[in-house]
């Protein structure tokens, strides 16, 4: 094996408990009068201990490719397909999302908590320029104003290079605002040929402002998924199913030292646990932060209908469905929490989720409710299937293929 396989092996077994203990019991077994039993004793042990550990880092040095079944699953969105035909790279499509940038291991079958960077370890940098968005705007017939307010939006410009061996992950960004989008959005969307014009899958060569978005999916303890039905008069995709949200980055996260560690912070706060958005984000995370096993970004994608560059999130949480639920009610009956205004909650089995993929519809349960609906595939939120099908792929830890009866 390479000396990195030993490191990582090493590193596994120095925080296995059940090792260490195997090891304590040895070495004091050892000094005994039965030092050959105690001896045997110990490598048995050992090996069943180790045995796994090996395993499991083969397992994540593995490259796992696309079955022929999960081809099929991509169902890539035409517009997309075709965008990503002209560019002559290998990006991945599933649904309307292109992915151009993906964790190192996100194509491996490392354990899930290993496929992505840490929000804490990804730098963003506000490079205080405004984006240029004359010559798009003069074509989507000018600048208009709208409700205010007119805040600060935040447009990707950039990406470091990204490699097995120099993983860390730097965003560059420049600044827009929320009229300039809305008075490009509705042209953008209707005529692709503008987004092959002024788009590009190289955030340092495109022209379509945008707002950096997290769309995140969210797992319970037991596995479940949890899911909105977004409301019908939502801004944006109103009435469709999103697993599990979004959420647009905001000036207010670089106000602290780590700006997407506070974007992830933020985001899990208001608009999974729905707390109040006007109390401070250290208060509200001091709640939540009992509740959260793992926060990854797992990969920056472009959802290509508006050209939206987006981060793709995953939050598993420490709780049970039942948990959660009793702490959600709880926040709720403090004052400090309250139901989100964007949409109703539901959750998913892992099991089901998959025939969302397979068989085209799946039923979903009311979070807070005893109420049942069925979801069909047509019906999901234009990044929901991108979403689903990385968090499926990373839990199986091998290519997705439908049960065999």
């Amino acid at each position: 094996m390479k000396l990195t396989v030993l490191q990582n092996l090493v590193k596994r077994a120095g925080g296995n408990s059940a090792l260490m203990l195997v090891l304590g019991f040895a070495i004091g077994a050892l000094t005994n009068i039965y030092p050959v039993p105690s001896a045997i004793i110990f490598f048995i042990l050992l090996v069943i201990i180790v045995i796994p550990i090996i395993i499991d880092v083969i397992k994540e040095r593995q490259l796992s490719n696309l079955s022929l079944w999960e081809e099929a699953l991509r169902q890539p969105d035409p517009h997309a397909a075709a965008f990503v035909s002209r560019t002559n790279e290998h990006f991945l499509v599933i649904g309307q999302a292109i992915e151009i940038l993906p964790h190192p291991k996100l194509n491996t079958r490392a354990n899930i908590d290993e496929l992505g960077w840490s929000p804490s370890s990804v730098q963003l940098n506000d490079l205080q320029k405004n984006f240029n968005a004359n010559i798009i705007l003069d074509r989507s017939g000018g600048y208009k104003e709208f409700d205010p307010p007119n805040g600060i939006k935040f447009s990707l410009s950039n990406t470091s290079f990204i490699t097995k061996d120099s993983p860390n992950l730097s965003l560059d960004l420049t600044r827009t605002n929320y009229f300039t989008l809305k008075s490009v959005l509705p042209t953008i969307r209707q005529n692709p040929d503008l987004r092959v014009e002024f788009g590009s899958l190289n955030p340092a060569s495109n022209s379509i402002p945008h707002s950096l978005c997290l769309h995140y999916i969210t797992r319970f303890s037991g596995g479940e998924v949890l899911c909105m039905r977004r409301d019908p008069r939502a801004a944006y995709h109103g009435n469709l199913w999103s697993f599990s949200g979004e959420e647009q980055l905001s000036e207010e996260d670089f106000r602290f030292q780590f700006p997407t560690f506070s974007f992830f912070q933020r985001t899990i706060c208001e608009e999974v646990f729905s707390l109040r958005e006007d109390n401070p984000l250290e208060d509200k995370w001091k709640l939540v932060n009992p509740h959260i096993k793992n926060m990854s970004l797992g990969s920056i994608f472009v959802e290509e209908e508006i050209f939206n560059f987006a981060m793709f999130g995953v939050y598993q949480l420490k709780d049970s469905i039942a948990k959660f639920i009793s702490f959600h009610n709880n926040l709720i009956d403090e004052g400090t929490g309250s139901r989100d205004r964007e949409g109703d909650f539901f959750v998913v089995s892992q099991d089901l989720l998959k025939d969302l993929l397979f068989k085209g519809q799946c039923t979903v349960k009311a979070l807070f409710t005893n109420d049942e609906q069925l979801i069909r595939a047509e019906n999901l939120h234009p990044t929901s299937r991108y979403r689903i099908f990385r968090l499926l792929r990373a839990v199986n830890r091998k290519p997705l293929q439908p049960e065999v009866i």
